[in-house]
C-alpha cells in the first residue's frame, strides 16, 4: 500500500506542477480515485496531465484504452466523471469552484455542497449524477491543499474501522457525522494540530 509520504511528492507534482494549481487536475485524480489504488492513480494521472491543454479523446472508449495501456482500469462512471469536469471546465462552469483554497471548514464544507450540485445537475427535476460524490471531492480538495483541507474521502475502510456496517455513508447528515466522528477521535488523540484529511490518511494506513 502506497502511504501518505510517498504520495506527497505526486501530489506536489501532479497538483502543483509549477506552483499553480490545477482544479481540473485535482479532479480528474479524485475521479480515478474510485479504483481505490493510488499508485495506480497516481500513473492515470500522469496520463491525465497531458489533456490540460487538449481535447480529451472524442470517444471515451479510445482514453480508456490509453488508460488500460498502463494498467489504469476506469468504468462508465469514471469516464463519465472524467469527461463531465473538461465540459464543466469548457463552459465556464467550473468557475463557481475557483474559490477552493479557504482554510476554514465551514467554507471547504460550502465548496463541497456547492460542487456537488454542480456534478448533480437538475435534469427533468431529479438530479442526475455524473460521476463525482462527496468521497471523491473531498480528495479533490486534499489534493489542492493537503496541508489545510478538513474533509475527508469518507470511503468503505474508514466505514468499517469506525463499526458501521454499509460500505458507505447512507446520507450527506451520516457522512458529516462520520467526519464528525473522525474529528472528534483526532481532538481526543491529542493530535490537534494536524488537519482532519491528514489524520484520516493516517488511519486509513492502519
Amino acid at each position: 500500500m502506497i502511504t501518505l509520504t510517498e504520495l506527497q511528492p505526486y501530489i506536489q507534482e501532479l497538483v502543483y506542477g509549477d506552483k499553480e494549481p490545477s482544479l481540473v487536475l485535482a479532479l480528474w485524480f479524485s475521479a480515478l480515485s474510485q479504483q481505490q489504488c493510488l499508485e495506480k492513480n497516481q500513473v492515470g494521472a500522469c496520463i491525465m496531465k497531458k489533456y490540460l491543454d487538449q481535447p480529451l479523446p472524442d470517444e471515451p472508449e479510445r482514453l480508456a484504452q490509453e488508460l488500460l495501456t498502463y494498467g489504469v482500469k476506469t468504468n462508465g462512471k469514471i469516464l463519465r466523471a472524467l469527461y463531465y469536469t473538461q465540459a464543466l471546465n469548457d463552459s465556464g462552469d467550473l468557475d463557481i469552484l475557483a474559490d477552493w483554497n479557504k482554510r476554514d471548514i465551514l467554507s471547504q464544507i460550502t465548496w463541497r455542497k456547492r460542487a456537488y450540485e454542480l456534478y448533480h445537475p437538475l435534469i427533468n427535476g431529479k438530479r442526475t449524477g455524473m460521476g463525482m460524490g462527496y468521497k471523491c471531492l473531498s480528495m479533490a480538495l486534499f489534493l489542492l491543499m493537503p496541508f489545510d483541507c478538513q474533509l475527508v474521502p469518507v470511503d468503505r475502510h474508514h466505514m468499517h474501522r469506525l463499526g458501521q456496517k454499509n460500505n458507505a455513508p447512507t446520507s450527506y447528515s451520516n457522512y458529516l457525522s462520520l467526519e464528525n466522528q473522525l474529528f472528534r477521535e483526532k481532538q481526543e488523540a491529542g493530535m490537534t494540530m494536524i488537519n482532519l484529511s491528514t489524520y484520516a490518511w493516517l488511519k486509513w494506513q492502519d
